[in-house]
């Protein structure tokens, strides 16, 4: 079974994708079951790679680590995003040497969670 907002990982190619709708059927990619990135529990290099959401003058912010995580090309944070009380999702994609910080137009008490995936080290979730 599926979940709206799971990431998957394919084994062979690295494709990573997001389900929209829930589903019965298995996750399939270059001929294998995808591998389910459940968010990484705050252990390990969560200074680098947890969210911190922070409220500001126009909304809330999201910075990648309490100790900003590096971009380099071959690691980095690829996007963060929030997810709201009403459900609405809001995401930044980022580019290597771009710092993994955004502001979204959110109030931050609307603010249910926020996520960030590494390329590296997968999907890590806090609020």
């Amino acid at each position: 079974m599926t979940y709206r907002y799971q990431l998957y990982k394919c084994p062979i190619c690295g494709t990573v994708t997001e389900i929209v709708h829930d589903g019965v059927s298995a996750m399939i990619c270059c001929g294998k079951t995808m591998e389910v990135l459940d968010d990484r529990e705050p252990v390990g290099t969560k200074e680098s790679h947890m969210p911190v959401v922070e409220a500001t003058e126009k909304g809330c912010k999201v910075s990648v680590g309490s100790k900003l995580h590096g971009m380099d090309a071959d690691h980095l944070i690829e996007w963060a995003e929030i997810r709201t009380s009403d459900d609405t999702v809001l995401r930044k994609y980022f580019k290597a040497g771009e710092t993994p910080v955004v502001e979204f137009p959110v109030p931050f008490d609307q603010v249910v969670f926020a996520r960030a995936y590494c390329n590296k080290h997968g999907a890590w979730r806090a609020k």
